[in-house]
């Protein structure tokens, strides 16, 4: 039982700790009370709070948000990607106040930052340069801007996203393993649905990336390097479509 326990710590990368670590600097300014005054911050705010009275009422994918705009009510959530509303209400649910849950998932996507940019870079430089791009990914000054200063939630979780979707596409292609097609669409629909133009504009570029990397790593079979990469796309997609295929149709 030791023996066995021992071989699966020994197994643990530690620079998935340091990884860690390197967010703390960061993270301090989410330690005063209350959430960071922002542009958009209490727009998202306003958001989950309206998501809540919805799950109270019993709608639980609501695409009108009745109370919002003035009382009149808009299709905010018919069209905007809900991601972020979403994980905050689970996490109030089990007992966060809103603006905690807010919180709870600003620190989580700051980890996010730096664990998928050293995994991703780690898969194509090793662990000392994956430490370096994760410390570069987590200090860039837009980060700081979007958390503390513009306030946009959905967009800071749809950034820290990035890397690891990158790191899943690049993993079906090196590996061939079925369980990367699973874990590229589950990324790429969280993606899809943590922020509208984040997705939009990253779609061409995995797939400029998909194509680098078929060519990198051809087997001089394209076809079955092509399909498994174009699955995890269209699953991703399906996945999603839900959300993306109603708000296309009714935006007319």
């Amino acid at each position: 039982m030791l023996r066995s326990i021992k071989s699966m710590l020994a197994k643990i990368d530690p620079g998935l700790g340091v990884a860690c670590l390197l967010t703390l600097f960061a993270l301090y300014p989410l330690l005063q009370p209350g959430l960071p005054n922002t542009a958009d911050g209490a727009l998202h705010l306003y958001r989950t709070v309206e998501l809540d009275q919805c799950w109270q009422d019993g709608v639980y994918y609501p695409r009108w948000a009745p109370d919002l705009f003035l009382g009149y009510g808009y299709p905010i959530f018919n069209f905007y990607a809900p991601l972020l509303y979403y994980l905050a209400e689970v996490l109030h649910v089990f007992g966060f106040s809103f603006q905690s849950a807010i919180k709870a998932i600003q620190v989580g996507t700051f980890l996010l930052y730096s664990l998928g940019m050293y995994v991703f870079a780690r898969d194509i430089m090793g662990r000392k340069p994956a430490l370096l791009a994760a410390a570069a990914y987590v200090y860039a000054p837009y980060r700081f801007k979007e958390a503390f200063v513009q306030g946009d939630y959905p967009q800071f979780l749809a950034l820290a996203l990035l890397p690891l979707v990158f790191w899943a596409f690049r993993r079906i292609i090196v590996t061939r393993k079925p369980v990367y097609i699973i874990v590229g669409a589950c990324l790429y629909g969280a993606l899809i649905l943590s922020h509208n133009i984040t997705a939009m504009l990253t779609s061409p570029f995995l797939g400029l990336y998909i194509v680098w990397m078929i060519l990198s790593f051809s087997r001089r079979n394209l076809v079955s390097e092509v399909l498994p990469a174009l699955a995890a796309l269209a699953l991703g997609l399906g996945l999603t479509a839900f959300f993306w295929l109603p708000a296309l149709y009714e935006k007319r």
